[in-house]
C-alpha cells in the first residue's frame, strides 16, 4: 500500500474583530481597514466689549471691530487791529496760550470785541482749533465645547461649529492550508516480460522488478 499527499489552500479563515491595533498584511494574511468618525459641537457666543478711551490714533474697522469718531476743540485769545480801516483785513499782534483740549463733541463759541481808539480800529477775539479722535469696540467670542459623540462609520464633515476626529480600524483573516492524503494498493505482479522495459513503466503508477534468467546447453 502506498501513500501520496497534496497540500491545498482551502480558502480564508474568518475575519477577526475590528481593532485600532495596526496589522500588517502578508502572503497568508489579508487585512482590511476602515475609518470611523466622532464629533463634538462648539457653541459660540459673541459679545461686544467696552469702548476704549478716545485717542488720535487711527484704527481700522473690521468684522470684529467697530470704530467711532468724534472731535475735540481748544481755544486761545487773540488781539490786533484792522488794516486800512474797518472792515479791512485783520492783523493779529498778540496770541494767548492754547487751552487744554475740550470734551469730546463739545463746541466752543467765540465772542469778539471791536473798538476805535481814536487812531485805528482794534479787536479782541478767540481762535479755535479742532482735531479728530477715535475709539474702538472689539467683538469677543466665547466658545463652549460639548462631549465627543460615539464612533461611527459614516463620514462627518467639520465646520466652524463642529470639531471632528477620526480613527483607523483594522481586521484580518489568515489563509488556511489543508493536506489531502491519497491511499492506493498495488495490484498483482504481471508475467515476466522479455526485452527492454518501456519508459512509462518507470512512473508513480508502476512498480517494476527485474530478474536475470539463465539457460545452458551441453556439448556432446
Amino acid at each position: 500500500m502506498g501513500i501520496r499527499y497534496e497540500i491545498n489552500n482551502s480558502g480564508n479563515g474568518t475575519w477577526s474583530s475590528w481593532s485600532t491595533n495596526f496589522v500588517s498584511p502578508s502572503s497568508t494574511r489579508q487585512v482590511e481597514t476602515k475609518t470611523q468618525y466622532s464629533y463634538r459641537d462648539i457653541s459660540v457666543t459673541e459679545i461686544w466689549g467696552e469702548w476704549n478711551e478716545w485717542s488720535t490714533t487711527v484704527y481700522t474697522q473690521s468684522s470684529t471691530r467697530k470704530i467711532d469718531t468724534s472731535w475735540q476743540m481748544r481755544i486761545r485769545d487773540i488781539s490786533g487791529h484792522y488794516s486800512n480801516g474797518y472792515p479791512g483785513s485783520r492783523t493779529i499782534t498778540s496770541t494767548g496760550s492754547w487751552s487744554d483740549w475740550g470734551g469730546v463733541g463739545l463746541v466752543y463759541c467765540t465772542m469778539g470785541v471791536i473798538w476805535h481808539d481814536g487812531t485805528i480800529w482794534r479787536f479782541t477775539d478767540n481762535e479755535t482749533e479742532s482735531r479728530t479722535v477715535y475709539r474702538y469696540q472689539d467683538l469677543t467670542r466665547h466658545s463652549t465645547t460639548g462631549e465627543w459623540s460615539s464612533w461611527s462609520d459614516g463620514y462627518i464633515a467639520a465646520s466652524e461649529t463642529r470639531e471632528v476626529r477620526e480613527q483607523t480600524l483594522y481586521r484580518y483573516r489568515d489563509s488556511q492550508a489543508t493536506t489531502t492524503y491519497y491511499f492506493y494498493r498495488w495490484g498483482n505482479w504481471s508475467s515476466w516480460l522479455d526485452g527492454a522495459t518501456p519508459s512509462y513503466y518507470f512512473s508513480n503508477d508502476f512498480d517494476v522488478q527485474e530478474q536475470t534468467l539463465y539457460r545452458y546447453r551441453v556439448r556432446s
